[in-house]
């Protein structure tokens, strides 16, 4: 879709409505995240009320350079993949917004807004989102939503207004029913030939392959779709567990893959593969499992 679409033009319309009339009529309030949501994505980063405490930072890097969250679920890498660097590129070729789920401090979002991508930042922790933004040049911020609500229950977007989605280090946070249910909440939300890029952690990963592996590949031979299910993480690495959560759901090609096919998209690339910067731990090239899937080209009226 070209920038110059009508389409593309009717939702930075709609977008545009909301923010100004919001920017008119609200008045400065104490430092905070907002609750009102002034656009259809979220609420607007040139927001005169979106400001941040001065204590508050982005944690200093672990030994091998990843970066703590602040709400205990893992860690935001400071080295890219190649699955977001494929969001970020897809994502500048037209002005449709993209969608970022689970953008922590903005390793990707940054990028891509230095790229005039249009997006909507997701974290269920607003601390993350306000570091986010104070790291964008103002005047990248007309480009920037910020969305809080937590992906998929709480997060409803206008259908086919989405260009791309990027889920990196997300997923295995979530249950069988929420996979599902974002799953076809994803597909509303993407136009015709949108793409959803996914990493997720596998179940070849170097703390799950001698204890966990062996289970998960028995559940793929008795039909589960979903066998990566963890409901005791703490077991398999004590020495993390003040920063990740008992539950972790592992995913790859019989899992997440077989899901997206289940639900109507093509698969145009998958594979297992490992962080390299200097530091992160070697996963024998199988420690993580990336995926990019597209929407089928056909009319919205089909949906």
């Amino acid at each position: 879709m070209k920038k110059n679409s009508p389409y593309a033009k009717n939702i930075f319309n709609f977008s545009m409505v909301f923010m100004t009339a919001y920017l008119i009529n609200s008045s400065v309030s104490a430092a905070h995240f907002p609750q009102d949501e002034d656009t259809p994505f979220g609420v607007s980063a040139v927001r005169r009320d979106l400001s941040i405490e001065e204590d508050l930072k982005i944690p200093n890097p672990e030994v091998d350079g990843k970066i703590a969250t602040l709400n205990q679920t893992g860690f935001m890498t400071p080295d890219q993949n190649p699955y977001n660097l494929q969001f970020i590129e897809f994502a500048a070729q037209c002005s449709v917004p993209s969608l970022e789920i689970g953008a922590a401090y903005g390793l990707t979002s940054l990028p891509a807004l230095r790229r005039e991508v249009r997006l909507v930042a997701n974290d269920i922790d607003e601390r993350h989102l306000l570091l986010l933004r104070e790291q964008v040049p103002e005047e990248l911020r007309a480009n920037l939503t910020l969305n809080k609500r937590k992906f998929p229950n709480e997060m409803n977007f206008p259908g086919n207004s989405l260009k791309a989605i990027l889920a990196c280090r997300v997923f295995h946070f979530l249950s069988e029913d929420e996979m599902e249910q974002g799953l076809e909440k994803m597909k509303h939300w993407l136009i015709p030939g949108g793409r959803i890029f996914v990493v997720t952690m596998s179940p070849h990963h170097r703390h799950l392959k001698e204890k966990f592996l062996p289970l998960y590949l028995e559940k793929v031979k008795e039909g589960n779709p979903w066998p990566g299910i963890i409901q005791n993480m703490h077991e398999y690495v004590p020495h993390e567990a003040e920063q990740i959560p008992q539950f972790v759901h592992v995913m790859d090609t019989d899992s997440l893959g077989n899901a997206f096919r289940r639900h109507g998209f093509t698969v145009i690339q998958e594979s297992l593969f490992d962080y390299t910067r200097p530091g992160a731990q070697a996963n024998n090239g199988k420690g993580y499992y990336g995926i990019v899937v597209e929407k089928p080209a056909v009319s919205a009226s089909t949906e």
